[in-house]
């Protein structure tokens, strides 16, 4: 939801590791921890020009 490109860098070095790392793309935010976000990013919005 945001206008730029955020990404994990992935260093797994057992196929656990990437399993895990890839079921984190399915993990869903709640709306109450994305509101959360969102107020402390209205009162920072460029936190490292």
């Amino acid at each position: 939801s945001r206008p730029f490109v955020s990404s994990a860098l992935i260093g797994a070095t057992t196929t656990a590791q990437l399993a895990s790392n890839l079921a984190a793309s399915e993990i869903r935010l709640p709306d109450a921890l994305i509101a959360e976000i969102e107020a402390i990013h209205r009162e920072h919005p460029n936190p490292a020009p």
